[in-house]
């Protein structure tokens, strides 16, 4: 069995009368990504919170490498590996790439660009440490997170939504990423409601439901229905992704009733201030930029066929 990195043992959590997480097993391997689904109100925030030392549990054990994590602070779970990638990049943006990558740490003894360009390298992305934080596209602002935890010597990443400011391209770009990271031997939790995508890369699947797991099997023995079912009792039908750019010759043309008919689903699975018609518009955007590039044969015959009754 591959190497426990970080695990939650009967953890739960309790804010005066209120069980927010109720006895709840959780584990991330060395070489994986795990993947975290659950609706609003299921207990996924609160869960990763205490792993990453944000929250202190009411009961149970948070272990890091096989030692408990003690005292529960997010700077010693950072000290013992772990980092957490938030929804939204925390960037200075007056400052270079390489200062916010490196912000808070101590000064070294040698460079940092060395050890920084090495991590760039290692992923594989274009980014300079010269150039200024404020000149990053949302997803580059996001890799600079990652390379924070990287420069930390981070054995576990916690991504919180990362795709959900994303274009299509970008998110297939981070999915490279990630990939990338659990072949280096990382341990990554995918925190989304997107299933689609967490089929993409995640190996393992955990579904939180009022404080409780209520499904945790492999990702490639796990039926869509059964996963849908466990998040939201008496859904078993699955929205067809959005088409990117790259599929718009008529993929999209057969997402959209599916969409429409799944809008009351994600409506009720989003996570707090989340709102799905926001993923849906930027969807749409990169339809209008698919058919200003030449895009498909299907737009064109709407543009022929305007103002007909």
């Amino acid at each position: 069995m591959d190497k426990l990195l970080a695990e939650l043992r009967s953890v739960s959590k309790s804010y005066a009368a209120v069980r927010v997480l109720k006895g709840v097993h959780f584990s991330v391997r060395a070489g994986e990504i795990h993947a975290l689904l659950g609706g609003n109100g299921a207990g996924k925030s609160t869960l990763m919170k205490i792993l990453a030392g944000l929250v202190a549990p009411s009961g149970g054990e948070v272990r890091l490498g096989g030692a408990p994590l003690v005292p529960a602070t997010p700077a010693q779970a950072q000290a013992m590996g772990l980092y957490l990638v938030p929804q939204e990049a925390h960037i200075f943006p007056n400052q270079t790439v390489l200062q916010n990558i490196a912000v808070g740490m101590p000064k070294p003894a040698g460079p940092y660009p060395r050890g920084v360009e090495a991590l760039i390298a290692q992923l594989g992305v274009s980014l300079s440490p010269d150039a200024k934080a404020a000149t990053l596209e949302i997803a580059d602002r996001q890799i600079v997170e990652i390379l924070r935890g990287l420069l930390r010597e981070a054995k576990v990443l916690i991504l919180d939504e990362p795709t959900s400011a994303l274009t299509p391209h970008e998110v297939r770009t981070l999915f490279g990423h990630m990939r990338a990271l659990r072949a280096e031997g990382h341990g990554l939790v995918f925190i989304s409601h997107k299933l689609h995508e967490l089929r993409a890369v995640a190996d393992r699947i955990t579904v939180l439901r009022d404080g409780h797991v209520v499904f945790a099997e492999a990702m490639e023995t796990s039926p869509d229905a059964e996963i849908l079912a466990a998040m939201s009792p008496g859904v078993t039908a699955l929205d067809a992704p959005r088409a990117d750019a790259r599929d718009c010759g008529g993929a999209g043309a057969d997402a959209r009733p599916a969409e429409r008919r799944g809008l009351r689903r994600d409506l009720a699975l989003a996570p707090a201030g989340r709102d799905p018609r926001a993923d849906r518009r930027r969807g749409r955007r990169s339809d209008r930029a698919c058919r200003d590039a030449g895009g498909p044969a299907r737009a064109r015959g709407r543009e022929r066929h305007a103002g007909r009754p």
